[in-house]
């Protein structure tokens, strides 16, 4: 039985690392004040307050890379900062899911 749970366990594993998706993505802890001042630059009309974005901006990032932007003044490793990050990151691979 525990060898049965294990190569689950394991197919599972492998199954998440062949998944072929590869990206590059940087992250940025950054005071709030800059995230709004970052963020807002890229979107077009909504100024509303913002904790975090990302963006794939060439004249920044090489090679593709999707940077994540989030507040310092999060507790580190909160599960809020860690939800924000989550978020963010998914932008990187699905874009603006928001729509």
């Amino acid at each position: 039985m525990k060898s049965l749970i294990l190569a689950l366990a394991l197919s599972t594993i492998a199954g998440c690392a062949t998944t072929g998706i590869t990206k590059n993505i940087q992250w940025r802890r950054v005071s709030l004040e800059d995230v709004q001042k970052i963020c807002n630059s890229y979107r077009a009309g909504n100024k509303e307050p913002l904790y975090g974005c990302a963006m794939y901006d060439p004249k920044i990032a090489v090679d593709n890379t999707c940077i994540v932007y989030t507040s310092a003044s999060l507790e580190k490793f909160s599960p809020i900062e860690q939800l924000l990050f989550g978020h963010e990151m998914m932008h990187c691979f699905e874009g603006d899911w928001h729509k």
